[in-house]
């Protein structure tokens, strides 16, 4: 069994999040604050790992970023959590369609999906992408390694460059990406 060493694995984590684009993060969180001041929706996907920090962003959005009263809610919902409505459309049309059939006919021009992914080709994700691109719906995209298919897709990208199959690390920055823009919410 090869051990990776503990003191290498955290200086790919600093050197990952030097290298984010700070705009790139401050822009996103505009586009969520003009879909919360437009009583908009943000739907977030993802699939595995990504599945949970969609999750955990959402709860953050909702609960974290309300803290007065005066404040509008941010309405957010994640794609992947309801098991029974995924594993049906799974069966019966196609696990592609996942993400896509759930946003067909409910989200909107004043809505935004933003999908997470390490590889960013999840078939799932990009016809989600492609049903939004062609309503007119802003998308953006949390990627990683070489941003796949999906970098070129979404409108905003953020892309945390690393060779393919480090998942962990990825997965590591887009949750720590997905509290900064919480706490710059709050």
């Amino acid at each position: 069994m090869k051990q990776t060493n503990l003191n290498e694995i955290i200086e790919n984590n600093v050197k990952s999040l030097q290298d984010l684009d700070v705009n790139s993060i401050e822009k996103v969180a505009s586009e969520i604050l003009e879909v919360r001041n437009n009583e908009g929706t943000l739907y977030i996907a993802g699939n595995g790992g990504s599945s949970s920090t969609a999750s955990h962003f959402v709860n953050d959005l909702t609960k974290a970023t309300r803290k007065t009263s005066n404040k509008l809610n941010i309405k957010a919902t994640c794609l992947s959590d309801n098991t029974s409505l995924i594993t049906a459309i799974s069966n019966d049309i196609s696990y592609d369609e996942i993400f896509r059939f759930q946003i067909d006919k409910n989200i909107s021009t004043r809505d935004l999906l933003i999908v997470i992914s390490a590889s960013g080709n999840s078939k799932n994700l990009v016809k989600a992408v492609d049903y939004c691109k062609n309503n007119r719906i802003k998308t953006i995209g949390l990627l990683g390694f070489d941003g796949g298919i999906l970098l070129k897709k979404v409108d905003t990208p953020i892309l945390i460059k690393s060779a393919i199959g480090e998942y962990e690390l990825v997965e590591n920055i887009h949750l720590t990406i997905c509290h900064m823009i919480t706490k710059y919410l709050s």
